[in-house]
């Protein structure tokens, strides 16, 4: 049972699961937002065995109140401390996690096609923009699956208006995604990749 503090992962943890199932073979799956891999167990456990290595991207160093949601999880971290270490022991049992270390943004992508994308840490337009068209242009027409961890978290912080930017990309590409299911008390949303252009184009 997994029992890794989480944000939501745990919560949809079995829909995750499922994606990563569904996914194709030889393809990858990507995690933007680590935390202490509550996601990355169920992303990792569905795809064993298919020739899929889950993709996490993280700073993984502690912050904001990351330390109170651990520690009401019971899990003691400090501020500022290293994760990787711990998410790593936590991960262990499994062998088709690739961790990548460092800025988001400065994330390379070379391949292979991504069958499935989650989403929990570029909630800002520079950010999303930043995950959507470095990524997209791996997606699969028909099949990837884009998780929106944040999709409705515009709707508790309506004190920053920036987070709507999520909501407003699905929007202005209607024709390029159908809807799967969302998780409104997490915020969560999920959509698969129709096919076409889908850059960002609000940001340059």
């Amino acid at each position: 049972m997994n029992t890794i503090p989480h944000m939501g992962g745990r919560t949809i943890g079995p829909w995750l699961e499922l994606f990563a199932m569904e996914a194709d073979k030889c393809t990858a799956i990507i995690e933007l937002g680590t935390w202490l891999g509550a996601g990355t167990e169920f992303l990792a456990r569905g795809a064993q065995g298919r020739n899929i290595d889950v993709h996490t991207f993280d700073i993984f160093k502690t912050k904001g109140n990351e330390v109170q949601k651990a520690g009401s999880q019971g899990v003691t971290i400090k501020h500022g401390q290293d994760t990787l270490p711990m998410v790593k022991e936590s991960l262990k049992a499994y062998d088709n996690i690739v961790f990548h270390k460092g800025k988001i943004t400065d994330a390379t992508w070379i391949g292979p096609q991504i069958s499935v994308q989650v989403d929990d840490a570029c909630k800002m337009p520079k950010e999303f923009a930043f995950a959507i068209n470095h990524f997209s242009p791996f997606w699969i027409a028909g099949k990837t699956v884009l998780v929106l961890m944040d999709f409705y978290f515009y709707q508790k912080r309506s004190d920053i208006p920036e987070l709507i930017c999520q909501k407003n990309y699905i929007d202005a590409h209607k024709d390029n995604f159908e809807f799967i299911k969302d998780w409104p008390a997490q915020a969560c949303a999920a959509f698969r990749y129709l096919g076409g252009d889908v850059r960002y184009k609000e940001i340059v």
